[in-house]
């Protein structure tokens, strides 16, 4: 059965590049594998167990003090520390020097919380079972997504780095991968929810985690039931800054949020789109149009909070028309009908710009299909689950129907052409790891990875749950605000900020620019997202200000 739902797969992913192949069709032939294909739906619905008690740390009496950001001193990397000198010079992301630790008179208390000693600090990652992954390459190619062993090569390469760059205060953090009882497909849709906690009891208790990053291998589910145990969560989905609120001090991301994302795009169409002509839909028609909006979004609790958060800011934040709103429960079984009617209804109400509100990876397939068979070329903004927005993210662009991509915007940066200022990457060549082993999508890792030794210097030695959120709050001003000409933003901490996202940029998907994606075999192959507005960077924290109102954005190769 197994092999037969792979060969299925493989069938449908060919099967969203042939014209004029419907997916009704191929759904009739392939409908047994609905449990599979929702694999990639992550929707972002968390689904709370009871809460547990949280693991007791230790008594931390007789800790030495951190030294302060700056004091002078030589650091952990061998280099001179100083006043406004930077741990690290490789990073935009950099926090403030200090002293190296010296571990024959400094003491940073040993065991002062789960999953830390006086020289480890436990990373929990959670793999994903073969059985899931050969599921998954049967519609997305492992060189999309990566595979177990290259997800744990890259992490620990650039854990291993990051241990002989940042002050630990003695201690190094240690990678723990496992294979859990869960499945991430079925706790993203709802079920395996007894072994979601199962294995978050294993990661808390039997592997003493300190914090997990299990990147696209977790869930939802399993994320919130690491929250209940105590465990820190570095999640790339997307949630409402209320949820990191309401699980804190455990619930992390490199952000941007759902909320954030959802003032992002609100400011984009209030700004760019309402009632100016929509001259970037595929329809020469809607050229003449006043634009319109309209939001797609899945009915779930969280999507459908993201969703209602952007229809808010739209209307009472920038002052603009109140947006169409249509919600979809995914079932395969019936979505190529679901998705047809979404697109009538949206085409029958004159609107030239669809926003797919935190957007799963398989839904644009079906929206576009259904879009080319009642020739309706609308914009697109695509709002999806993961943090960074299209950062680094040649490689997903490359999956849908470009006839109806090729007009599609959203938030993220590109990667610099110049192969010395991608970061991630050169930061990768540093480690002397195989190449042959990056991560396609290596840009989760790295920021993930990056933001935690920020937060984890900048805690100080009495690491526990409590002090690494003050540390992420910047409480002793370890943390500056990241340096211009970062791959990912810009980055700000502070008090409640659970991410550190504080700026970003708008791209748009251009299938004839070259990827600049390094290490992966997109680079230098025709598909990339390209910068808007000529790359201007727009802060989330004055709600987009600096994006001229009432001015369409300059994508698509127009100023």
């Amino acid at each position: 059965m197994a092999d037969e739902r792979i060969r299925a797969a493989g069938a449908l992913r060919e099967s969203f590049r042939a014209p004029g192949l419907s997916l009704s069709k191929v759904l009739k032939r392939y409908v047994n594998f609905a449990s599979f294909v929702v694999i990639l739906i992550l929707i972002a619905t968390f689904l709370p167990s009871a809460k547990t008690n949280k693991l007791v740390t230790a008594n931390t009496s007789g800790i030495t003090p951190a030294p302060a950001p700056g004091t002078a001193g030589v650091m952990a990397n061998g280099t001179m520390c100083g006043p406004g000198v930077p741990q690290v010079t490789w990073s935009k992301y950099s926090p403030l020097c200090e002293p190296a630790w010296n571990p024959a008179k400094d003491q940073n208390g040993g065991a002062t919380s789960n999953g830390v000693t006086a020289t480890t600090i436990n990373l929990t990652y959670r793999e994903a079972t073969t059985s899931e992954l050969q599921l998954l390459y049967g519609l997305v190619h492992e060189s999309v997504i990566g595979t177990n062993a290259a997800a744990e090569t890259t992490m620990a390469a650039y854990i291993k780095f990051f241990n002989s760059q940042f002050d630990l205060y003695g201690r190094k953090v240690v990678l723990v991968p496992f294979t859990g009882q869960g499945n991430f497909i079925s706790e993203d849709t709802g079920g395996g929810l007894t072994e979601a906690k199962a294995d978050a009891v294993t990661a808390a208790h039997t592997l003493n985690a300190f914090a997990d990053m299990s990147l696209v291998d977790a869930s939802n589910a399993y994320a919130q039931d690491l929250e209940n145990q105590g465990v820190i969560s570095f999640s790339i989905y997307e949630n409402p800054q209320s949820y990191y609120v309401q699980n804190a001090p455990y619930a992390y991301s490199p952000g941007p949020n759902c909320s954030e994302n959802a003032m992002a795009d609100a400011a984009i169409v209030a700004k760019s789109v309402d009632g100016l002509p929509a001259i970037y839909a595929g329809d020469p028609s809607m050229h003449s149009m006043p634009g319109k909006v309209g939001i797609l979004y899945q009915d779930t609790p969280t999507a459908t909070q993201c969703a209602q958060e952007m229809a808010n800011d739209i209307t009472n934040v920038f002052g603009a028309p109140a947006p169409a709103m249509q919600s979809y429960a995914f079932d395969l079984s019936t979505f190529s009908q679901e998705s047809a009617a979404m697109i009538a209804s949206m085409k029958q109400k004159n609107v030239t710009t669809v926003i797919c509100a935190g957007c799963d990876p398989v839904s644009p397939a079906f929206l576009f299909q259904a879009a080319d068979q009642q020739n309706y070329y609308p914009e697109w903004i695509y709002s999806g689950l993961f943090s960074e927005g299209f950062t680094g993210a040649d490689g997903f662009g490359t999956l849908y129907p470009q006839d109806q991509m090729i007009h599609d915007i959203g938030i993220g940066e590109p990667m610099p052409s110049n192969q010395l200022q991608q970061e991630a990457y050169q930061v990768y060549l540093k480690t002397k790891a195989p190449l042959s082993q990056l991560l396609p999508s290596y840009t989760f890792a790295y920021v993930s990875l990056l933001q935690f030794f920020d937060a984890l210097q900048a805690a100080g030695p009495d690491l526990t749950p409590a002090t690494f959120q003050q540390g992420m709050f910047n409480t002793r001003g370890d943390l500056p605000d990241s340096a211009a000409g970062g791959n990912y933003g810009g980055w700000h901490f502070g008090p409640n900020r659970f991410d550190p996202a504080a700026s970003i940029g708008i791209v748009y998907w251009d299938p004839n620019a070259k990827s600049n994606l390094s290490g992966t075999e997109f680079y230098g192959k025709k598909g990339a997202f390209v910068a808007c507005n000529g790359g201007a960077q727009y802060s989330f924290t004055d709600d987009f200000a600096a994006l001229p109102n009432h001015k369409q954005l300059a994508c698509f190769g127009k100023s």
